[in-house]
């Protein structure tokens, strides 16, 4: 289990050391940091991995004597003998990391699989050309003695149809096998380890040297987390055979309003798994992400009947829902189309879901509108992770906001649309910052000890935000330019941080509480069962345990 140092696991994965000795996972910690834990089997509680703060895809090298992670726009690499974080290489967030060799490091992308030395370097694609073409390759496992990979392919046809397959990293060949499966986790006495949305995993007979499957594949192990959308189990397989994975029961939660010296109130039950919540303009309703096994739906809650009733109606994954300004419609992200793109629909679902903006080549993660309903803002990721608007009528080109080399995401206008938040890790360290809408204008920095997810207060006198472990909400004045006026810590975070870039949270329309996640369980549990092979041989010769 884990211990009391570590409030709450909210990792997109866990890896596990060659030689099954040591686990290293994403942890909330007593003081609402988060950072990278590692807990080897000889010891009651895990330790903190100092630098690791805001690491995520942890995943360790070939020899077991260092542990990776993404940070701050950086993959870095830690010597778990002692020492400070060493750069890889500058990136966007990748979904899944595998040091392959002993030189190389593969990053999964929605953009295909990159490689990088792993004593630093560029990120290069795998083949010429995939930034244009590949589909999404996502969640690299290194193939044990080989120059291989395994990676989940998501083609067209979203979740049900995502596809296991394997990359040579000498000849950049690679083979989409005809199995279904969401992210592999290794192989492991000659069976093919993955996952699916069933909450199992599966194994079937594998030769990574002809990339051919030698059988129908069989469940393996049961109630595996895994995390809706393009989240990764979480379980990872170590070279050595043994397995470690988080129960399936640890991704629930509930919807609470909790304030500075108010009890957390919940306000939907039972727990499900739920993330970004929003306020209607009326604040009579909320629009929620609901997940289950095999899709994420948005839902709309009417708080004086309790009511849910299911808002998307296609695609595998839609999330990140935000209302127009005068209540009628749903914005949210969606995958209906194959690619992933922004989407409504009439909240009185008198109409169906089309989209509003999508594309080929383009890939929208967030959006929002502006206060007068005549602009959109988007988080795209056309040329890294970017931050851009587009009139709805007149002229609609795209224009940037914030485009750089650093992530930018999350953002907030103003309600009364003349200032846009959002977080961005250009000067190393994650924070919220401010500036004019459109634009042109310089940026005032709102955090201090780090930041993210702002959310405005109605009046728009204040700015929300996660940051020092802490929720915080600044003071702001806009009577001549933007100013910070203050900072108001209101109480620990220990509620569910965003899964993914958006806010994880709402603002009640009064501005007295605040609309938070709070984990269902008490306590993470992680598994680790050792030389997994033999148990894996049982229940593939059907013996009884």
């Amino acid at each position: 289990g884990v211990s009391p140092a570590v409030r709450s696991v909210n990792s997109t994965s866990v890896s596990i050391s060659p030689d099954g000795q040591l686990i290293v996972f994403l942890g909330l910690g007593i003081d609402g940091v988060q950072r990278l834990y590692a807990r080897s089997l000889d010891e009651a509680i895990p330790r903190m991995l100092p630098g690791t703060e805001g690491g995520q895809e942890p995943f360790f090298s070939p020899d077991g004597r260092w542990v990776g992670f993404w940070a701050d726009g950086r993959v870095q690499k830690l010597p778990l003998a002692g020492g400070n974080p060493q750069t890889i290489c500058e990136t966007t967030a990748p979904l899944g990391i595998a040091w392959a060799t002993a030189d190389r490091v593969v990053l999964g992308t929605i953009r295909g699989l990159f490689v990088v030395g792993a004593a630093g370097g560029t990120p290069q694609p795998l083949v010429t050309g995939d930034t244009l073409g590949a589909p999404p390759e996502l969640f690299p496992i290194p193939v044990a003695g080989g120059n291989r990979v395994l990676y989940a392919s998501w083609g067209q046809a979203g979740l049900e149809g995502v596809r296991i397959g394997m990359a040579d990293l000498g000849t950049g060949k690679k083979t989409v096998l005809d199995l279904l499966g969401i992210a592999p986790i290794g192989v492991a006495d000659g069976q093919l380890i993955f996952a699916r949305t069933d909450r199992n995993l599966w194994a079937v007979p594998f030769d990574p040297g002809t990339a051919r499957l030698a059988g129908p594949p069989v469940p393996v192990a049961n109630d595996i987390l895994t995390i809706g959308g393009r989240g990764g189990p979480k379980a990872a397989l170590s070279a050595s055979g043994s397995l470690v994975y988080l129960d399936a029961s640890s991704g629930e939660s509930q919807l609470v309003l909790a304030g500075a010296r108010l009890s957390p109130t919940p306000i939907l039950n039972p727990a499900r798994s739920l993330s970004f919540p929003r306020y209607s303009p009326d604040g009579r309703r909320i629009a929620v992400t609901i997940g289950t096994d095999t899709r994420t739906d948005v839902w709309l809650l009417d708080l004086a009947s309790g009511t849910p009733v299911r808002l998307s109606a296609s695609g595998t994954v839609n999330e990140r829902a935000e209302w127009t300004p005068d209540g009628k419609r749903v914005l949210f992200r969606s995958d209906a189309s194959g690619k992933s793109a922004l989407w409504w629909r009439p909240a009185d679902l008198s109409g169906p879901t089309t989209m509003l903006l999508g594309g080929p080549r383009d890939i929208y993660f967030e959006g929002m509108f502006a206060p007068d309903g005549q602009a959109l803002v988007f988080q795209s990721d056309t040329a890294g992770s970017d931050i851009g608007y587009r009139r709805l009528a007149g002229d609609t080109a795209p224009r940037p906001i914030a485009a750089s080399s650093a992530d930018e995401n999350m953002p907030r206008l103003s309600p009364d649309g003349r200032w846009i938040a959002f977080a961005t890790n250009e000067s190393g360290a994650t924070q919220v910052v401010v500036q004019p809408f459109p634009g042109p204008g310089g940026r005032v920095q709102v955090s201090v000890n780090g930041g993210s997810e702002p959310v405005w207060a109605r009046d728009g006198r204040r700015l929300f935000y996660r940051g020092d472990g802490k929720f915080i909400a600044a003071s702001v004045s806009t009577a001549s330019g933007f100013t910070v006026t203050a900072r108001t810590p209101l109480f620990d975070d220990s509620y569910l941080a965003a899964p993914a870039p958006h806010a994880n949270y709402d603002v009640s329309p009064d501005g007295s509480r605040l609309l938070v996640l709070r984990s269902a369980g008490t306590t993470a549990q992680f598994t680790v069962v050792h030389d997994w092979t033999r148990e894996l041989r049982r229940r593939l010769s059907g013996a009884p345990r």
